[in-house]
């Protein structure tokens, strides 16, 4: 009974062995190594199909990460300019004394 219980832990272990180094290399994918994919050398037909479409929707995420950084990228640059002439604006009108009427003038021009 022992040894066929050893036998069946040693043959569960060697046949879930691709599964483990599946995980592994899933783990290493992050939003840094985005490129990463897991390798379907080497894998039975079973969990070839699995990493093929799993490998799939990484290109998805990885394409939509790509697609909002992109997006964020231009939303900075297009809220640059005009907060940095707010600000500007702004500095100029407390450079010195302003009357309550100038200060309001220039808070409205803000908006």
């Amino acid at each position: 009974v022992a040894a066929l219980s050893a036998l069946g832990a040693w043959v569960a272990r060697r046949e879930l062995r691709p599964v483990r180094e599946l995980s592994m290399e899933a783990a290493a994918i992050s939003p840094r190594a985005l490129s990463l994919r897991l390798s379907s050398q080497g894998v039975s037909a079973e969990l070839e199909d699995l990493v093929d479409s799993f490998n799939r929707a990484l290109d998805r995420v990885q394409s939509a990460y790509e697609h909002l950084e992109a997006f964020s990228a231009d939303v900075a640059h297009e809220l640059r300019t005009p907060l940095t002439t707010m600000i500007s604006a702004t500095e100029v009108e407390l450079a010195r004394e302003r009357t309550v009427a100038e200060l309001r003038d220039t808070l409205s021009g803000n908006l």
